[in-house]
């Protein structure tokens, strides 16, 4: 099972490949189209009042709001398969089978589509989209920043350049990390102290951090190894919530 969620509403993905939408379905976002019947669909991402759905094929489907063009996918993936998929309030980006990212949708200041020259010779692993800005993350675990940096979460703290990272978030108007050592380390926006990792955390090893995004609330979830999936930590400072996908057991 795969989730996804903005602040109003959410999506999920059986093992089975369907997409279940639930929530404020004013535009359409909670609508799941009938196109995506019979599909074999792998990935699910929801944006601010809309959502995309990534079939096995490396075919993205798009509901919902289409005002700043998250739904419309570029020509250029046409002959590429998709493999992942993020979105963030109003820009969406993806990453082929050959390793190119590709991003589309608002882009006030062309942040978002100024994908770092030092990446084009890198292998990305993962991908991740916040409020106004996007992450990256090779195969050397090494973290990669782009897009909007009011608040320094577009610049990579010097404590993250020494480490290998296993898995990033690009959430608010922050950023997330988890280290090979079980670490995680945050920096950008801090109002509700959602950067704070507890000391509670300091003897435990993290495998997976989940947080979740622009309008979504301030909410911060650590999970650590064993039979089944146990939160060390969870900080909810907001009515609204939403979480990262995640297909961990």
């Amino acid at each position: 099972m795969k989730v996804a969620a903005d602040g109003s509403h959410s999506l999920a993905l059986t093992s089975a490949g369907e997409v279940v939408a639930w929530g404020t379905d004013r535009v359409g976002a909670a609508s799941v189209p009938a196109s995506l019947q019979g599909k074999n669909v792998i990935a699910i991402a929801a944006g601010e009042n809309y959502s995309l759905a990534l079939t096995a094929d490396g075919e993205i489907t798009g509901w919902g709001s289409n005002f700043y063009g998250p739904l419309d996918v570029p020509a250029s993936l046409n002959n590429k398969r998709v493999t992942q998929i993020a979105a963030g309030a109003g820009h969406v980006v993806a990453l082929t089978a050959d390793g190119e990212i590709v991003t589309w949708g608002r882009d006030s200041h062309d942040l978002h589509h100024q994908v770092p020259a030092s990446l084009n010779d890198k292998t990305v692993v993962v991908i991740s989209a916040g409020l106004w800005h996007s992450m990256a993350l090779t195969d050397e675990g090494k973290v990669y920043a782009w897009g909007a940096d009011r608040l320094g979460q577009s610049t990579i703290p010097e404590s993250v350049e020494d480490e290998i990272v296993v898995d990033i978030v690009a959430s608010d108007e922050r950023s997330s990390v988890l280290t090979a050592e079980g670490e995680i380390i945050s920096w950008g926006y801090n109002a509700y102290g959602q950067n704070n990792v507890p000391s509670s955390l300091d003897d435990k090893i993290a495998f997976a951090i989940s947080t979740k995004s622009y309008c979504a609330g301030h909410r911060t979830v650590v999970t650590a190894p064993g039979h089944s999936r146990h939160v060390l930590y969870a900080q909810v400072t907001d009515r609204r919530s939403s979480v990262r996908d995640d297909d961990r057991d």
